[in-house]
């Protein structure tokens, strides 16, 4: 044991930092999210809506950037808070595609989306997924973002990887499903994220790492 107590073999530097206020800290700091965002994502909070937290909206926001993505690709939009930090991020002649299954949350987000001054960049898909994927046209996407019903994450995975090129990025967020991916118990909906997990990191054609944000988002990098 070290002199505070902690484990002298626990794992690397800041293993003891609590992530939620780490990324609390990190926000203040940042001040990116405008009042339209805030009011959106309280909104959700209401209404028992699930959507993303700013830190991952910031971090997939810049890995667009940084990667120089112009045709990027939603699965899951509900409100629409995460793809207004993804359209923002893509170029002025960039184009997101999101697919929604639910007709109350596409007339939400679109709404959203007209606020927010990105509706000319978005195109929305009203559907299941799974119906909605195969009709889009092979390796068109060069930022892929994954975040819809857990159980179809791995057929999402299968879809993603016909739908992008050698540099094209696929995320997909709920990574650590609030803990519960730690636990040996689990349900259909954590054993369908396990799965996930190994079938990006045992890809060969995937370069994968987990990063921890809000509640853990997957970052793949496709090889080939």
């Amino acid at each position: 044991m070290t002199k505070n107590g902690a484990s002298s073999d626990a794992y690397g530097e800041g293993h003891a930092i609590d992530i939620v206020k780490a990324n609390d800290f990190v926000n203040k700091l940042a001040k990116d999210e405008d009042d339209l965002q805030v009011s959106i994502r309280k909104y959700c909070r209401q209404m028992g809506l699930p959507n993303i937290n700013p830190e991952e909206g910031r971090a997939l926001g810049m890995l667009i950037q940084v990667s120089g993505a112009k045709r990027a690709l939603e699965i899951g939009m509900c409100s629409g808070y995460s793809a207004i930090w993804l359209a923002r991020a893509l170029p002025p002649d960039g184009v997101l595609e999101c697919i929604e299954m639910d007709r109350g949350h596409v007339q939400l987000a679109q709404e959203n989306f007209r606020k927010a001054n990105v509706d000319k960049k978005v195109k929305v898909h009203h559907g299941k997924a799974l119906d909605v994927l195969p009709t889009l046209p092979e390796k068109a996407f060069d930022f892929i973002f994954i975040d819809a019903l857990k159980t179809e994450y791995s057929d999402y995975l299968r879809e993603a990887l016909r739908l992008s090129h050698k540099g094209t990025l696929i995320c997909a967020d709920n990574m650590f499903w609030q803990g519960k991916v730690f636990a040996d118990d689990v349900d259909d909906d954590t054993e369908a994220i396990k799965y996930f997990q190994k079938q990006i990191f045992s890809n060969q054609r995937l370069k994968s790492n987990i990063l921890p944000l809000s509640d853990g988002v997957s970052w793949s990098i496709v090889r080939s």
